[in-house]
Formats: C-alpha cells, structure tokens, sequence
C-alpha cells in the first residue's frame, strides 16, 4: 500500500526563442515500500529531490526547449503532460510510484502574455465575420433562387392567361364541378365578346 506525498516545485525553463517560462507543479509520490531499503541504499533518503524532480525537469525543459511562447500558451499544457508521463515511467524503474504531476501554472512575461491574447482574440474575429459573410452568401443565393423559381411560375401563368382556349377549359371545369353540387341551381356563363352563354340546369 503507497502512502503518497505532495511536493511543489517550481521551474524557470526557456523556450525555443530563449523566452524565460515559470512553470508551479504539483507531484503526487510514493516509494515501493517493498524496496524501500533497495531505494534508499542505491539513492538516499532523499529520493524525491534526487530523482523525481531532475527527471520530471529535464523531460519539461527539453519539451520547452522546441516550442514558441504561442505553443506553450495554445497546447503547451497537453504536450507537457505526454512528456511528463513518459518521465513517470522512467522514474518507475527507480522504485518510486508517481501518482500524478499536476500543472497549477505556466507562467509567461506578462507582455508576451497579452500579445499572445490579442493575437487569438483577432483570430477569433476574423472567423466569426468570415462565418457571417459565408451565411449571407448562402442566404442570398437561396433568394435567388427562390426569386427565379416565383418568376418562372409567374411567366407560366402569364402564358396560361393570353391563352383564351386554356381560360374558358377551366372556367369550363370550374362550372362543371359547381353546378354538380346538392345546391347548384340555373347558371347562365358567357366568355367575353365572342362567348356562347351556357346555361347548366342540373336535375338529379
């Protein structure tokens, strides 16, 4: 049974670009009890500070080591755990169980820092009015085509309406389908100058 520790450490590292990095983590330790005198025969009592945090450093700064200030402010905390986990294993081999590192803080110069916020702030406006300007487009073109789609059914009324045959067949229909109504009576229909009345006196 691991009856486990908490150590704090703080770490000043640098970047690609030799940027200092404050980093406050928190490391979750215990020994294998069953080697306990493996452990401190082979390293001392003071095993924490002699293996758990150089290797947990040395894995933080050498990840760093290949990132821009950006990385560690965007995805730096990710990429830091994956390599803090392979030092966890490491330490393993040595008898001691690490539980977990948390990462409290990452720390850049506080001008970094803002450059870094305004930089992604402007980024994200960008593409909230690049996805404004894409909805427009697409409502636009639904108009259009809903405008063409309505004018060509007007120009196909318009067509139907200078057809004087196609008007009287259904005035012709509509008459038909009314005077066969229970309350249809006597109609008398004409059809313009040239129209012939029809007179519908349905008997049932």
């Amino acid at each position: 049974m691991f009856c486990y520790q908490e150590l704090p450490v703080e770490l000043f590292v640098l970047t690609k670009t030799g940027l200092k990095v404050n980093l406050f983590i928190s490391i979750r330790y215990a020994p294998d009890y069953k080697l306990l005198g493996v452990l401190h025969q082979q390293v001392g009592p003071d095993y924490a500070k002699i293996v758990i945090i150089p290797e947990i450093e040395s894995v933080i700064r050498e990840i760093i080591g290949t990132m821009d200030a950006e990385q560690i402010y965007t995805t730096g905390r990710k990429v830091i755990v994956e390599a803090i986990n392979k030092a966890i294993e490491q330490i393993a081999q040595r008898y001691i169980n690490v539980d977990d590192v948390l990462i409290r803080k990452i720390e850049l110069p506080q001008t970094v820092a803002e450059a870094i916020q305004f930089k992604i702030k402007q980024k994200h406006l960008v593409e909230a009015h690049e996805f404004i300007v894409e909805k427009e487009k697409k409502e636009a073109k639904r108009k259009e085509i809903e405008a063409t789609g309505i004018k060509k059914h007007n120009e196909l009324v318009n067509q139907s309406l200078n057809n004087d045959k196609i008007l009287k067949w259904h005035g012709i229909q509509a008459l038909h389908a009314f005077a066969n109504s229970e309350n249809a009576k006597v109609f008398v229909v004409g059809y313009g100058k040239e129209g012939v009345p029809i007179i519908l006196n349905p008997e049932k």
